[in-house]
């Protein structure tokens, strides 16, 4: 078939002790067709190239924090040195931790190989949905949300224990 020439930038992140954040998807289109009527499983933001900007970065940091409050914790979000990683003032259950710039993978545990772990997922489920339709004999297509759908599984997949070594091999990088 034609391929598509959507694209999506996402967001996810996790603790050392392994807990998951949520993830933020930013597509191109504030409401997509697919979406009417349906339920999306993850933050959802738009803007014209699907590019994180400092404003959806800042709404999705709050959004964390108040979720943060509510279970009465709080945290520290380490990030890159990135253009759209701005500092956000009056944060109360949140404090970023900004690396120096050109850090390496060296010392961001999410590059150690989680994000490698979610397209490894994705693209697993991907071609599994891609035979079922060969073998259906059906033209295999797949939208936004689909995609969306696949990619939430596939954060779900990743193990702890990957978390957990990713985050022990930058530990053990930066003794």
């Amino acid at each position: 078939g034609k391929r598509s020439k959507g694209q999506i930038t996402v967001l996810c992140g996790a603790s050392a002790l392994r807990e998951k954040l949520p993830l933020l998807v930013i597509g191109k289109s504030k409401m997509p067709r697919c979406f009417r009527g349906e339920h999306v499983p993850v933050m959802f933001e738009a803007n014209s190239r699907a590019w994180m900007t400092s404003e959806i970065f800042s709404q999705y940091v709050r959004r964390l924090g108040r979720s943060m409050a509510t279970r009465k914790r709080k945290i520290e979000l380490i990030l890159n040195n990135y253009p759209a990683h701005p500092t956000i003032e009056w944060l109360i259950n949140i404090t970023l931790f900004f690396l120096p710039p050109n850090t390496t993978s060296h010392t961001q545990p999410m590059d150690a190989g989680v994000i490698r772990n979610i397209k490894h997922h994705f693209k697993l489920l991907f071609v599994w949905l891609m035979i079922a339709a060969m073998d259906n004999q059906q033209l295999f297509q797949i939208n936004l949300l689909q995609a969306v759908h696949i990619l939430k599984d596939s954060w779900q997949n990743v193990m702890e224990r990957t978390i957990k070594n990713c985050f022990r091999h930058v530990e053990e990088q930066l003794t």
